[in-house]
């Protein structure tokens, strides 16, 4: 597939640049474009849907290094916090399941960014935050040009830019808990090149404390680079090559805490979790040939992503392990499931097994496997998107043609825990690896046209999106020379997706409504859903009512949302309604006084349930009406600046209300299921210096202690931090 790719991209510059240099003189200038899906903020006021642009000076304000912070600015978009500092984004928009960001489009600079966007959406990786310039996101009818996951929407990162001029900036950073952070880039333009170097390098000791090992680390370290080069062929036509490398190290962890530990100290963690430690590398280019004319626009870009990753971690609790890696249950406990994480800390909490809690917290003797869950990812493919532009007609068109692959092989240790939390490796397994020795294939072709028709006040937008996909998954049962199959599947799928958009224009804002038809592809029946919405905006305000209408809603069992089997089985829950409310207002004060003041509000009001009556192995006994998991029912920030003197304050409010782990009816969410409401407050001032910028950032200002996990335990926020920096443009 790499071959014929590579092959076909050669083949297709090889024309397009025939055709730009024998035609030159019709030509205009071009600009590349590839790295957005928006454009500007005018683009963003016409768009045929839902959306939103966070600047550069969206994210200046509090120097973000954490993508969930920053979409807290956009309504309509969930995070689900895991490690604290963002490093593995859970996003989900309009009602979608978060974990992982599996169910929407996550791109950088416009392309598909997932390790594997068809056969493993759900991959623990997202690309380096402190290092974006900006963030799109598209919902509504709007999203049916990204794809493949077109329900919820797409959320598209923006990478630095070359600079128009050679210029560069420097931003050193430190903090508590031993946090560094440095990213300099420098950039510009010699002639027809163009060129951007960048390192971004940020690490901390983490804020949690391991019992009984007050001086482990439980903080990441990561480093990325990025490289770009841009060629102008001519005045209309260029070519442009980004080249990225990232590595990271973090002391992470699936398990929290039981309810009574988190009570005494919401900030520990337990020992056996010591040696958990997840590893991954990153690595990715893209080629893009663009051209551009008075009605007429092309781009053309060839991309690849190599993931390879290592979480080394807690899987299961046990009294003691043998020398062939078998657990015996703790007392209360039966069997293997017993000795699940989630089945310790539950017995833990209602009681059913002391001797749990006893084992958690190293009082009693105790053993640990660790797994190494060891993953390689890959996708490659091309994305080709033309635009016309003919009286009252501008159409686009996009073809995305890609493959892409996971394959696990997971070896296991085995661990035992002494009182007090010392671990001594009892087991070591070198060659089976069977507890989840598979790869998974997939392949996916898609097209899409839509046709924005002026007609005086009224733009309406019809648009087609076809998807042909097919996912391949093989299971062996022996080591790692994979002789023995144990079994095969495939799933092919097709559909055929239809939308539209309309906007019409007012004398003091814009109104937008239109439907589309969504699909998620599963390894089973796709997820389905018909989505509707209708809003208005103007410069200050933007409202919009959505509905997402699920002939089929699909669940995939994965061990980060808590299912215990986590091999990535999908469950229908048939027919389920999302719909809600978003609002975004901003408004500035007093620009030409002393104290000029900015405000931005975001609020997000939804529900979720199901619509029909079951019994399932996943969801278990559910009824019409009974309220889905994972999505909160209430979303809202609070942004306020002010200038005094120099010095520009800023202030972020963020609310998220109760949410579920599991689904629930009349009778509310269980005590044991719920995550309570939780409100963080940071603050940052800013100030120039001349020619340098100084600012500082207080995190978790209220220093919130509230539980922000679904499963696992509870776990606490980043405690309240400090941290200062300066930055210098040159």
């Amino acid at each position: 597939m790499r071959i014929i790719i590579i092959a076909g991209m050669k083949k297709l510059i090889c024309v397009s640049l025939a055709l730009t240099f024998f035609n030159a003189n019709v030509w205009s200038n071009s600009e590349l474009e590839a790295v957005t899906i928006i454009g500007t903020q005018e683009d963003l006021q016409t768009l045929p849907g839902s959306g939103a642009i966070i600047t550069t000076d969206d994210l200046d304000k509090f120097e973000f290094s954490d993508v969930g912070k920053a979409l807290a600015l956009v309504p309509g978009v969930y995070f689900r916090p895991e490690d604290g500092y963002g490093l593995r984004a859970n996003i989900g928009i309009r009602g979608t399941i978060p974990n992982r960001s599996a169910k929407i489009a996550l791109m950088e600079d416009g392309i598909l960014i997932a390790p594997a966007p068809l056969s493993a959406p759900d991959a623990y990786y997202t690309p380096t935050f402190g290092r974006m310039s900006g963030i799109e996101v598209k919902k509504g009818p709007s999203a049916l040009t990204e794809g493949p996951n077109t329900i919820g929407g797409a959320v598209n990162l923006i990478s630095t830019p070359i600079p128009s001029s050679n210029s560069g900036s420097l931003n050193l950073e430190m903090g508590q808990d031993g946090s560094q952070k440095l990213h300099a880039y420098y950039g510009g333009n010699t002639g027809a090149l163009g060129f951007l170097v960048e390192v971004y390098d940020h690490n901390t000791d983490g804020y949690m404390e391991i019992n009984g090992k007050p001086n482990e680390d439980t903080g990441f370290d990561k480093n990325d680079m990025v490289l770009k080069l841009s060629y102008q062929i001519n005045d209309n036509s260029s070519l442009f090559l980004k080249y990225q490398d990232s590595d990271e190290t973090s002391d992470q962890t699936y398990v929290g805490l039981a309810d009574a530990d988190f009570t005494i100290n919401p900030l520990s963690r337990y020992a056996l979790t010591a040696l958990d430690q997840m590893n991954n590398e990153h690595e990715g280019y893209n080629l893009t040939y663009s051209t551009q004319r008075e009605n007429m626009s092309f781009t053309a870009t060839y991309f690849y992503n190599d993931y390879m990753r290592n979480w080394y971690k807690a899987d299961n609790i046990g009294r003691a392990v043998n020398a062939t890696g078998t657990l015996s249950p703790i007392a209360g406990l039966t069997g293997n499931i017993g000795n699940k994480l989630q089945n310790v800390i539950d017995a833990c909490n209602d009681g059913s097994s002391p001797d749990a809690c006893f084992t958690l917290n190293a009082v009693s003797p105790g053993a640990v496997l660790v797994k190494n869950n060891n993953r390689k990812y890959n996708s490659e493919g091309i994305d080709l998107k033309a635009s016309f532009e003919n009286g009252i007609h501008n159409i686009t068109i996009g073809y995305r043609d890609m493959e892409d692959y996971e394959s696990r092989y997971q070896l296991e240790d085995g661990y035992s825990v002494a009182v007090g939390g010392a671990m001594t490796k009892t087991f070591t397994d070198t060659s089976t690896g069977t507890s989840d020795n598979r790869r998974k294939d997939g392949q996916l072709t898609e097209y899409y046209i839509t046709d924005s028709i002026s007609m005086g006040k009224w733009t309406v937008t019809p648009g087609i999106r076809r998807s042909d996909y097919e996912t391949t998954e093989q299971k062996w049962s022996d080591e790692q020379a994979r002789a023995t199959l144990s079994s095969s599947a495939t799933k092919k799928g097709d559909a055929t997706l239809f939308g539209i958009g309309a906007t019409y224009s007012m004398d003091d804002g814009m109104l937008y409504m239109g439907l589309h038809e969504g699909m998620t592809p599963t390894m089973g029946d796709a997820e389905t859903a018909d989505n509707y919405e209708i809003g208005y905006r103007n410069d200050n305000l933007d409202i919009a009512y959505f509905l997402s209408d699920y002939d089929n809603f699909v669940a995939t069992c994965t061990t980060s949302s808590g299912c215990a089997a986590g091999d990535g089985t999908p469950f229908s829950g048939g027919r389920a309604e999302v719909s809600g409310i978003e609002i975004s207002y901003v408004e500035s004060f007093n620009e030409d006084g002393e104290v000029p003041m900015s405000m931005a509000i975001n609020i997000t009001s939804q529900e979720a349930e199901f619509k029909g009556t079951f019994t399932s192995s996943f969801f278990g006994d559910v009824n019409a009406g009974d309220n889905m998991k994972q999505i909160p029912e209430i979303l809202v920030s609070i942004v306020n600046s002010a200038t005094v003197r120099g010095t520009t304050y800023n202030t972020m409010v963020r609310h998220v209300g109760d949410t579920c782990s599991s689904n629930y009816g009349a009778s509310g969410c269980t005590v044991s299921n719920q995550m309570d409401a939780y409100t963080v407050i940071d603050m940052s001032a800013e100030r120039s210096f001349g020619d340098f910028d100084g600012y500082l950032k207080v995190g978790n200002l209220w220093n919130s202690d509230d539980n922000i996990s679904l499963f696992y335990g509870k776990r606490a926020p980043r405690a309240r931090y400090v941290d200062v920096g300066v930055k210098y443009d040159f």
